[in-house]
């Protein structure tokens, strides 16, 4: 016999009201008895009449907002595209999507521009947030359903996240280092950001697989530049004057600035996402290799995912992309 809501209120001591509440996105639910709801819903295997939830949905329409910093980065115009994608796919349902851009990476920018879209009326949220105790505590506190795309951020209440393993990802990239290497690396890393999660995580999983491997390199400094080329472009200019780098990793946006500073010295250039500048860069052969993480897969279940969850009320899973090594023969 099929679980009920009745079933689940059992398990976990509660009131039929408080899962139908947590099943239908109503009210005040304390993150414990959430998430108490939530594995009760999967072990018994519970699930919901779909139709009548689709129904609902479209008798209350539900519009997504989303909030990334991706002014400077083409990596997140992609990421847009398909969540646009999946925001075509059901609007006919009565989903509808709410799109908030902000420059850089300023702690309190962020959290101004979550609260206005937040205050806007939206009715879930999709975001990629920085790494700051303000921007941590807001989200814990919000009342809708939110989740977050492209970086992992803990907080309460979190519903999944979509995006890239980073870690693996920084493995790989000293793996292709490695094996290509024809001289002692002398390595300068360029990041976004240290507040992001996903620039700080490739870098430290990167220098960490090197020296496991006892792997012989230098490295002459990690900065972040804000995904912006004028200052990465300032940096590595400063760099190629003041030490002998012979290696430069750009680990998220930033890469014609520094290879606008490189000019034609020989040094070996790499980077972790792929976009139309890193293509260009790769096909002309003044970057030896990108990892994909797939941007437009993750915008589409980013979207996708708080989707389906309004109309099953099934908490979803993390979607983890796959990561593609990219080369000039790839293109």
């Amino acid at each position: 016999m099929a679980a009920t809501i009745k079933d689940i209120a059992s398990i976990i001591g509660v009131s039929r009201g408080t899962v139908d509440r947590v099943l239908h996105n109503r009210g005040r639910v304390s993150p414990e008895v959430r998430d108490k709801v939530y594995a009760a819903i999967k072990e018994l295997g519970y699930e919901p009449n779909k139709a009548g939830r689709m129904l609902a949905v479209t008798k209350n329409p539900c519009c997504i907002g989303v909030f990334c910093p991706g002014t400077y980065n083409s990596f997140f115009d992609q990421i847009i595209k398909g969540m646009e994608e999946a925001d075509a796919e059901y609007r006919d349902l009565g989903f509808s999507m709410k799109i908030s851009m902000v420059k850089g990476f300023d702690a309190t920018e962020h959290l101004n521009a979550l609260k206005t879209l937040v205050e806007s009326g939206i009715n879930a949220l999709v975001s990629a947030p920085i790494k700051n105790p303000m921007i941590v505590d807001y989200l814990s506190s919000l009342s809708i359903p939110s989740a977050v795309f492209n970086t992992n951020l803990e907080y309460k209440n979190k519903l999944y996240y979509v995006g890239s393993d980073y870690a693996e990802k920084g493995r790989i990239n000293a793996g292709m280092l490695m094996l290509t290497a024809k001289e002692k690396p002398r390595i300068v890393i360029i990041r976004g950001s240290d507040n992001f999660y996903g620039h700080s995580m490739i870098g430290e999983s990167f220098i960490k697989t090197l020296d496991d491997a006892a792997f012989e390199y230098e490295l002459k400094g990690i900065f972040s530049t804000g995904d912006d080329n004028k200052t990465t472009e300032t940096v590595v200019s400063e760099l190629l004057h003041s030490t002998d780098i012979n290696t430069v990793f750009v680990t998220t946006a930033g890469l014609e600035g520094a290879l606008n500073a490189i000019g034609d010295r020989k040094i070996l250039v790499f980077t972790s996402d792929d976009t139309p500048t890193i293509k260009k860069y790769i096909q002309a052969g003044r970057v030896a290799w990108t990892i994909s993480q797939d941007p437009h897969m993750q915008g589409y279940m980013a979207i996708r995912k708080m989707q389906d969850y309004y109309i099953s009320g099934i908490k979803p899973e993390d979607y983890i992309t796959h990561h593609v090594i990219k080369v000039k023969e790839s293109f």
